[in-house]
């Protein structure tokens, strides 16, 4: 079977990353192939505050009651065509804690770890009104999905902090991300040249992706 390597740029508060994320794995069920899927970290947001502030106001003051009147529900049917219910009570926080974790998660685990934990902190995040400032609760969900408590500890550290910072430059900066989810996809053993595509895509998307780059 044909492999992919599939590198996602994405926020843990996006909700349109959480929707791709879905559809990404609508179209890989579609087709003779299999996929390593890397999630790499972007920040919205760098004025948030790591504890977190109230979610709906904070898109009131950014985008405008008027807009995010008009947004939520729409939100929530693009969630529903994708088994999401999205809920816009509780906090909005800072990512960095998350993003840490989920690269510890991949070097630990591989993509496998990386996924349960990204299923978990989105899960958490837009239906369980659960927030991402809250580390103890960040800690519990990293440590349920199986990541040992010797790499949780050393994700939370400053060095791994730092080293998170400097990988969303480099993907941001590599790729010209100016918005998520973003995707790099390429095949396994190297040859050809990866597809990128910006956005929640729809299925099609990505399999004519795949089909480009397998032939």
């Amino acid at each position: 079977m044909a492999k992919l390597v599939i590198d996602i740029v994405s926020d843990t508060v996006c909700p349109w990353c959480y929707v791709g994320k879905r559809r990404l794995e609508r179209a890989l069920a579609s087709v003779p192939a299999s996929a390593e899927v890397r999630w790499h970290p972007f920040f919205l947001d760098l004025t948030l505050p790591e504890a977190g502030t109230d979610k709906l106001a904070h898109y009131n003051k950014k985008f405008g009651a008027a807009r995010v009147s008009q947004m939520l529900p729409m939100m929530e049917k693009v969630g529903a065509a994708d088994g999401i219910k999205f809920d816009y009570g509780g906090k909005i926080a800072a990512t960095e804690a998350s993003h840490a974790l989920l690269s510890a998660a991949l070097s630990h685990g591989g993509a496998a770890l990386q996924d349960l934990m990204v299923e978990s902190f989105f899960r958490f995040y837009f239906e369980e009104r659960g927030n991402l400032g809250d580390v103890p609760a960040l800690v519990a969900l990293a440590t349920s999905a199986g990541l040992p408590a010797v790499a949780v500890e050393a994700a939370l550290a400053p060095p791994s902090r730092a080293a998170v910072r400097a990988e969303e430059r480099q993907w941001r900066t590599a790729h010209a991300v100016s918005g998520v989810p973003h995707f790099v996809i390429a095949r396994a053993d190297g040859s050809g040249s990866p597809v990128e595509l910006s956005g929640a895509q729809d299925p099609a998307a990505f399999v004519a992706a795949f089909r480009e780059l397998l032939g």
